[in-house]
């Protein structure tokens, strides 16, 4: 896809925070979870589901970046083509012989960088107690006629860097693609697979845009535009920003919608929007929502297989969902939003 109405007006950096956004508190650092991955790989559903149930672990912390590259993400007849060249570059620069595999902020976890998924886990619980050097905010707006999505990306920095020039990275990636997905799980290959969080552009080069000094107080800002193909559902693009060390680890990662969001409340401070109880779960489980959760709720399993999916209007505070029959064991609930919650069944 070739970006274009790109606007790089202003990479401002000083000394000391000018007019802003960005939180100039220290901010828990967040994860990126890079997951290298592709259609025709059976195996790369239960690296799905890992990854789920790790962001549902830890909502508002963990952002997902599924990376459709190598041999097995080359498009069959009617298969969707999911690959970008940012993502082939990835890629390549990690040397992925096989999927699935993934990064976590690009940081060695037991001394591997690039890590498979039975160590996702450790490696993001590694991350999570640790306080970011650079905070993130991402400002966005988007015109549904043109289809111009206009966001800003401010940062500022909480400690010095110890690997500086560091590098921004804005990202474009769209949830919910309903496509082939090649599966050696439980219920096999789906024609309907429901992809999650996929690479879809960049905004910025594969080495990224180099930022200031990194030393402590610097603030910056960076504005960019971007057109949405006609294909692409806006309601679920999301920006992904990164600052990360060059060629080595991230530092923050933020994420917003495209159609009109803010990260400027950092999201780990905003309340867990799927609740349910009781969890874990026998006969069945009341789903407590908030406000902002609507329309249709999915629960997938452990392979990504869908089992169930449900409606539910605007205003409507609780859903019950029957779980009598199901098999014992851990299932995503998602809803249109991307919010995500881990529900697990015991018998």
């Amino acid at each position: 896809m070739r970006l274009h109405n790109i606007v790089t007006a202003s990479f401002l950096f000083l000394t000391t925070l000018a007019q802003g956004q960005v939180s100039t508190d220290p901010q828990p650092r967040n994860a990126l979870l890079e997951e290298f991955t592709a259609i025709n790989c059976g195996n790369c559903p239960a690296g799905h589901a890992t990854a789920a149930i790790i962001a549902a672990a830890n909502p508002g912390r963990v952002v997902m970046l599924n990376v459709h590259a190598g041999s097995l993400a080359v498009p069959g007849s009617s298969q969707p083509d999911l690959r970008t060249p940012w993502g082939n570059q990835l890629h390549s620069a990690f040397g992925v012989s096989f999927t699935p595999q993934g990064l976590v902020s690009r940081r060695a976890h037991n001394g591997i960088v690039l890590l498979g998924p039975s160590a996702w886990s450790a490696a993001v619980n590694a991350l999570m107690p640790q306080t970011a050097i650079v905070n993130l905010a991402i400002g966005t707006e988007y015109d549904p006629g043109t289809r111009e999505l206009s966001l800003e990306v401010e940062h500022y920095c909480t400690s010095s860097s110890p690997g500086s020039p560091d590098r921004l990275h804005v990202l474009l990636t769209e949830d919910h693609i309903t496509a082939y997905q090649a599966n050696y799980g439980p219920g096999g290959a789906q024609a309907a697979y429901d992809h999650r969080h996929a690479l879809r552009a960049a905004l910025t080069p594969f080495e990224g845009h180099a930022l200031g000094s990194g030393a402590q107080g610097e603030t910056g800002a960076a504005t960019f535009g971007y057109t949405l193909p006609e294909s692409w559902n806006a309601a679920n693009v999301r920006v992904v920003a990164f600052i990360a060390e060059e060629n080595g680890e991230v530092h923050q990662v933020a994420e917003a919608m495209a159609t009109g969001s803010t990260t400027m409340i950092p999201d780990q401070q905003r309340p867990m929007l799927i609740v349910m109880a009781p969890n874990p779960a026998n006969e069945s489980v009341t789903l407590l929502l908030s406000e902002c959760s609507t329309g249709v709720f999915s629960v997938r399993d452990a392979s990504g297989r869908l089992v169930h999916a449900m409606n539910v209007a605007a205003g409507q505070r609780a859903a019950r969902l029957s779980v009598e029959g199901w098999s014992e064991g851990v299932y995503i609930v998602t809803d249109e939003r991307g919010h995500a919650a881990r529900l697990l069944i015991q018998h």
